[in-house]
């Protein structure tokens, strides 16, 4: 049978040297022919019906090729039934919408916890979207905490996310001891999560110093900062060993955790080097005075102080520095038994290092985070209110006063530090007045060119913009986008605010789908 190889060897040594037989051609070829106008059913004989019988041939030889490729093979999926309820198909196309805009992050992650806390999942493609655009460190948990064993499933032999699907299961599962002993650095991470959350006591098993120290370099600060929840005097072996790590950040992070152990040995010896090191005297007109003296070489335990963890300022020299830390990590409710007087008094009184003047501020506002002491952030933001990191600590109420005032004032720039600081949350009277502000000092007119002073203020504004549709309370949304959506201004200030008017408008969508849902 003349087969396509047949032809191109024809064609190759000339149709004179080895003529087609077109009696020969496959019966699929010869159908697919087309019949002379005579009615002869293929060309016969001589050297120009031979050559039209080849290129004819040729011509089937591609037609029948094109229409009949076959399809690939394929396989039928059969997915595991879901243990958790769909996402509702509003909400769904919801979720669409704010994947496909990036400035709209904040929002879509807003939305994505609440799927994740209602106990509801996502579609398997709508699951492959998000870890398309937007399974990111930090957010990875999130984006796999949505997922459930259909998705899981569906994605499980895919090239790229494949291990990732099977790590949704260990976001919202049960421990998995199989995916303790042979997950990966990630997975292993997930399970311990899941486990510190539901049993720390058990969790100590499993992460110890020598399991710590095989994670991969760039995951184990994250192993250690999981070690916060359910924190216990149970867990100091290992955070005494993590401050012998080679990584920076893994120190850091175990030295914040002995912090907040109170009565850890960290705790416990950098009180006996302010016993030793502070001193109170009393001046002049009863004057409070603080007197520090340098520790010596060897005093405290060198592994305590190998970087800058607690962040102190270079300009000071090392035996100050080292002393700054033993106070920073002193509990601020212990300075009245230790020295004689409490850390708000300190604040008032002169103190001195090795005779020279000291400013004990910096060091109390560092103590202040590291125990989280309301009173004292109070007293020290009083003292100095450009120190707007402090109101982050203070009680809800205080906190809300200080930013109000700071709106009607209309300092933008002390606006644009405070913003850093503001609760994830907002009231409805605190979620109007940022809106109001705003608005209040727009450059408006998108004809007209804005003011170098206009733009730079409200451009100081922005951080506030682009929090404002994922921090609005539900209640004064709509009140909110009425203020934003009757402005109007140019250049890049307008992309800002048309993303916060967008996000916005989401916002009160997504609020009216959940009211709908749960009616």
């Amino acid at each position: 049978m003349s087969s396509f190889e047949s032809l191109v060897r024809s064609a190759t040594v000339g149709l004179g040297a080895r003529p087609l037989d077109r009696e020969a051609l496959p019966p699929r070829i010869a159908r697919t022919l087309s019949h002379p106008a005579d009615g002869d059913a293929l060309p016969r004989g001589g050297a120009g019906r031979d050559a039209a019988l080849a290129l004819d041939a040729a011509a089937a030889y591609a037609l029948v090729h094109r229409v009949g490729i076959e399809s690939a093979a394929t396989t039928a999926v059969t997915l595991p039934s879901s243990s958790r309820q769909p996402v509702p198909d509003r909400l769904s196309s919801l979720l669409s919408t704010l994947m496909a805009d990036a400035g709209q992050h904040s929002l879509l992650c807003a939305v994505l916890r609440f799927v994740r806390d209602r106990g509801m999942a996502v579609a398997p493609r709508q699951a492959a979207a998000l870890l398309g655009g937007h399974i990111r460190r930090g957010y990875d948990e999130l984006v796999l905490g949505v997922m459930d064993e259909r998705a899981a499933a569906a994605l499980a032999d895919h090239p790229k996310w494949g291990v990732y699907a099977r790590r949704a299961a260990l976001c919202g599962g049960p421990f998995d001891r199989d995916a303790w002993d042979d997950g990966d650095c990630l997975g292993r991470l997930f399970c311990y999560r899941r486990l510190r959350a539901q049993d720390p006591r058990l969790s100590r098993e499993f992460l110890t110093p020598e399991t710590l120290r095989k994670q991969a370099a760039d995951r184990r600060a994250e192993f250690v900062w999981a070690i916060g929840t359910g924190l216990s005097p149970a867990d100091e072996p290992l955070l005494e060993k993590a401050l012998e790590d080679s990584k920076e950040n893994v120190r850091k992070a175990a030295t914040v955790m002995l912090c907040r152990l109170d009565g850890s040995a960290l705790v416990r010896q950098a009180e006996d080097a302010v016993r030793r090191h502070v001193t109170v005297e009393r001046g002049p007109m009863r004057q409070t005075r603080i007197a520090c003296t340098p520790l010596e070489p060897g005093e405290i335990d060198a592994r305590y102080w190998l970087d800058a963890s607690l962040g102190v300022p270079r300009q000071f020299e090392p035996t100050a520095g080292r002393l700054m830390k033993a106070m920073i990590c002193v509990p601020t409710g212990r300075w009245k038994g230790l020295i004689g007087i409490t850390a708000s008094e300190m604040l008032q009184a002169q103190a001195a290092y090795d005779g020279e003047p000291m400013d004990l501020e910096w060091t109390l506002g560092r103590a202040a985070w590291n125990w989280h002491d309301a009173a004292l952030a109070a007293e020290l933001f009083a003292r100095d209110p450009t120190n707007v990191e402090m109101v982050a600590l203070m009680e809800e109420r205080r906190r809300e006063e200080i930013i109000l005032d700071a709106l009607e004032s209309g300092d933008t720039p002390r606006i644009s530090d405070m913003a850093r600081h503001m609760p994830e949350a907002w009231t409805p009277r605190l979620s109007l007045a940022v809106a109001r502000t705003i608005a209040r000092h727009a450059p408006t007119g998108r004809s007209q060119t804005a003011s170098a002073h206009q733009a730079r203020a409200f451009h100081n504004l922005s951080g506030l913009l682009a929090a404002l549709p994922t921090a609005c309370a539900p209640e004064a949304v709509p009140e909110a986008l009425a203020a934003l959506d009757s402005i109007a201004v140019e250049g890049q200030s307008a992309h800002r605010l048309d993303a916060a008017v967008k996000g916005l408008a989401l916002r009160a969508s997504f609020l009216t789908i959940v009211d709908q849902e749960t009616t």
